[in-house]
């Protein structure tokens, strides 16, 4: 891939410093954003050659397979996804019980790992560990990058709500079990996929013991799979010794692992760990989308759906402060809009022989088919319908009401921007001429080169119509349907992952 790779050159007359140096892309047949075919060729012919050069075998003898696997989702190389399938796929037709221990630093599931697992048989057991706050990488760390682990942490709860709705939890006989890794002073990389088969036996036995294994670079997540590029190993043993020591590898990562998921009262004995802050306490307990911090309140854990967990004081006061800025644009918005324009302005009305300068400003007036108010009205009410919508999946009232306070300020604040650009910059609209209605004493009787410019000075139709024509710029309509629109283009993406599939449902790119 060095081809594929910028390199630094020195800089002539420059002697030190950043400037002295320069990146320069070595690969002439491709540029930097448009070189995925041939990445993909160069990967091809990598493992082409590695495949060629092996014996079809194997060595005579050998009791363990290696091969590599590559996933690179920019370039289209998706080896990593084939593998894991066929391996979830040699499991589930398994006819003895087996054992799959999963565990990623940076726990995510890709959406086909994760379905396989929520579908897979009852004959397998699921053993997956994830870091713990405390012990993922961003855990104190500056900036937004340190609410990551509280991130991590939603996405276990999802995980661990899905498991539950599909029946893979139980106190009992779970086929899914989420474990949490911790150790003081310690940060949380570990990642693979063990795989036995058999129950588990004595330390002398070979029984139950890992026989299949994933290990690399892959966490096994949508980034991994969609936009880096990763390089991991497949292998496959029947040496005992080998098995043995990755059943120790396996105990070596369960020993600081703690089971968490198995009921809800082990939920919300963990949720209040000191480990995590009071807007992510309810991120394992509540399991109906009810975002970590938004109006959550153990006074409302009990009930359930749609307002399951939710409180409308919480809300509001966790909101407060947005409220009341979105009060404070509001009140601006509308002295700015019932302003006078701010510029006084010139313009001609007729040449000396009595044609009009500027026709264009001569229309007569016509009321707008849809009038602003109403463009203001659908710009709200059609994403609206469709969060509504979408609550047949999510049921959350605290998902509908966030979102709906991110669509208001959305077109609040276009709102804001459009009156004040109006008021500042605007212009003349075509019927400017038909209700200014200009008395002027005849040519020669105003300002400027030749005295054909005139103010609203010569105007005697209605003030508000005149005030209205001379804010023309920018539209009322485009910029209401710009913010309510784009901010539905925005939650379509963000509820069905259009972008962050490589390969998305045709339906779901017609309608975002």
């Amino acid at each position: 891939m060095i081809p594929f790779t910028h390199r630094l050159v020195p800089v002539p007359g420059q002697d030190s410093g950043p400037e002295s140096w320069r990146a320069e892309w070595r690969n002439q047949q491709a540029g930097p954003t448009s070189f995925e075919t041939l990445g993909r060729k160069a990967f091809e012919s990598l493992q082409e050659r590695w495949r060629t050069s092996q014996p079809a075998d194997g060595p005579s003898g050998s009791d363990t397979t290696i091969f590599p696997v590559i996933q690179s989702g920019v370039l289209g190389v998706r080896e990593e996804e084939m593998v894991i399938d066929k391996l979830f796929n040699c499991v589930s037709k398994s006819n003895v019980p087996a054992t799959v221990d999963l565990t990623s630093g940076y726990f995510g599931l890709y959406a086909p790992y994760k379905t396989r697992i929520l579908e897979s048989p009852d004959s397998i057991r699921w053993r997956i560990v994830a870091a713990a706050p405390k012990a993922n990488g961003f855990y104190g760390s500056k900036g937004i990058s340190g609410r990551l682990p509280e991130a991590y942490t939603w996405l276990e709860r999802q995980f661990w709500g899905a498991a539950s709705k599909a029946g893979k939890i139980s106190s009992s006989d779970g086929k899914v079990e989420l474990s949490e890794w911790e150790r003081e002073g310690w940060t949380y990389h570990a990642k693979g996929i063990w795989v036995r088969f058999g129950e588990e036996g004595p330390s002398n036995d070979d029984g139950g013991k890992p026989a299949i294994s994933l290990f690399g670079s892959t966490n096994l997540n949508s980034r991994s799979a969609n936009l880096d590029t990763e390089l991991s190993f497949m292998m496959v043993t029947s040496s005992r010794e080998l098995s043995a020591s990755l059943a120790e590898e396996v105990d070596g990562i369960r020993q600081n692992a703690s089971v968490v998921g198995t009921t809800a009262k082990s939920q919300l004995a963990r949720s209040r760990s000191p480990i995590m802050s009071t807007s992510a306490q309810p991120a394992m307990t509540n399991n109906n989308n009810v975002a970590p911090g938004a109006g959550y309140n153990e006074k409302g854990a009990g009930r359930g759906g749609f307002t399951k967990g939710f409180t409308f004081g919480g809300w509001f006061k966790l909101h407060a402060f947005d409220l009341l800025i979105m009060l404070f644009m509001g009140m601006l918005g509308l002295g700015i809009y019932f302003a006078k324009p701010a510029p006084t302005r010139n313009f001609p009305i007729t040449f000396s022989d009595g044609e009009i300068v500027y026709p264009q400003y001569a229309y007569p007036l016509r009321r707008n088919i849809i009038p602003i108010w109403l463009a203001a009205v659908l710009a709200f009410i059609i994403p609206f319908f469709f969060f509504c919508l979408f609550q047949i999946r999510r049921r959350s009232l605290n998902d509908l009401m966030t979102t709906t306070m991110g669509l208001i300020q959305s077109l609040e604040t276009a709102a804001v921007f459009q009156v004040f650009l109006k008021w500042l910059i605007g212009g003349f609209r075509p019927h400017f001429l038909a209700v200014c209605k200009p008395n002027v004493q005849g040519p020669g009787s105003g300002t400027g080169y030749q005295q054909i410019y005139y103010t609203r000075d010569v105007c005697t139709g209605d003030e508000k119509e005149i005030n209205d024509s001379l804010e023309s710029f920018p539209s009322g309509h485009s910029t209401a349907a710009f913010a309510g629109f784009v901010y539905l283009f925005f939650y379509f993406n963000a509820q069905l992952k259009v972008n962050s599939d490589h390969r998305p449902a045709y339906w779901k790119i017609v309608l975002t």
